[in-house]
This record gives structure tokens, sequence and C-alpha cells, in this order.
């Protein structure tokens, strides 16, 4: 029986972002997955809420059985939950089959969709900035695979609203940046060249070359 698991600090951020309904439905699919295995059944903004933490979710618990050697299962009056008597037809099997292959369908439509919000929010950040701090508009709409994936991992790292707009003025400010024009979202997304910009005190801009 699991005793405990690592709360990591982005459940509570993506928690925290939550009405309380959805909060609740987030936080008890977390826990029955970490204690019994179970994949909860949600909808709605919960349910992108679990997507978007499924991958430390599932580490977790893949984590803890390989380390103890012990399948998660969910406990009924006090005993652990086991396969029950009797064989399953195999018309149920197929029909839990196909639901199975409908819940994959739904799930990697779910992470598209959050994908694309993603995508779009960081756009519409992207062209404003342009606009507040070079007095362009901003034109960006598309980022690749590559520029999706480091932005994840930006995500990840729970930089604030405020560490993004110093990175992103940062890098406009930079001679370097300028004289080459990478002023644009695939320079700034480089998990590398973000940490530079980022952690680039202002009054030292003037001076700033990302590959000095």
């Amino acid at each position: 029986m699991r005793k405990g698991f690592n709360f990591y600090r982005s459940y509570y951020d993506v928690a925290n972002e939550l009405n309380d309904s959805d909060r609740l439905k987030f936080l008890w699919a977390v826990i029955q997955k970490q204690f019994d295995g179970i994949d909860t059944e949600l909808t709605g903004i919960a349910k992108f809420a679990y997507l978007s933490q499924k991958f430390n979710i599932d580490t977790q618990v893949a984590g803890y059985e390989s380390k103890t050697k012990t399948k998660l299962t969910p406990i009924i009056g006090g005993v652990v939950g086991g396969s029950q008597g009797g064989t399953v037809g195999g018309s149920v099997q197929e029909k839990e089959k196909e639901e199975g292959k409908e819940k994959e369908k739904e799930k990697e439509q779910l992470v598209k969709k959050a994908q694309t919000l993603l995508t779009v929010n960081f756009l519409n950040w992207f062209n404003e900035m342009k606009f507040k701090h070079k007095g362009v508009k901003g034109n960006f709409k598309t980022l690749t695979k590559t520029d999706i994936a480091n932005l994840k991992e930006l995500k990840k790292a729970n930089y604030t609203p405020e560490d993004f707009e110093h990175a992103y003025k940062v890098m406009v400010d930079s001679e370097w940046v300028k004289i080459n024009s990478t002023d644009i979202p695939k320079h700034f997304l480089v998990n590398d060249n973000f940490s530079k910009y980022v952690n680039t005190v202002v009054s030292e801009q003037s001076k700033f070359n990302p590959y000095g």
C-alpha cells in the first residue's frame, strides 16, 4: 500500500487556476492515480488541467511501481483489489477495446487543442510585446514543433509573466539581436537563449551578447 507521493508545485499552480469544482475534480484525479492507479474520467477544463500534468503523474506512478515491484490497485473494503472471479466474455472485451480507442482519440484531440491554445496565447503575447517595446506591430502566426517543445519546457520551469517580459526586453535591446534580426519566437524560445536573457541584469543590457 502506497503511503505518500511528492506533490509538485506545478500541481498546485494548475489547481490554483481552476474554479472550486474543477479544482476538486483535478486534485482527486491526481490522488486516485497516485494511490490506486485509477485513471479518473474527467471532462472540460478539469481534463485539460490533468492532461497538462499527466507526464509528471504517470512518471511518478511508474517510478513507484518499478521501485517497489508493486502494481497500484484500488483498495475495496480494506482489501487491495484484484481480479474477480469469472471470465469476461469476448463481446465485453471488444466493447472495452473500442471504448479504449475512443478515449485515446479524445485524449489526442484534447492534447492538440491544449497545444493550439498554448501556441495562440504565446504568439498573441509575443506580438503585443513587439508593439509595446519596439512600436512595431507583430505578425507572427505559427510555431514549429521544436518551438512548441521549447515553450513547454519554459512553462514547466514556472517562469512568471514578468520573467518572460524581462527576457523579451533584454533580447530586443541586445546589439547582437539587432544586427542579426533574430527578435523572433524561434530564437526567443531556445531554452539556452531564454535563460541568458532572463538572467541578464537590465543595467547591463547594452553589453549583452547571447553568444559572448
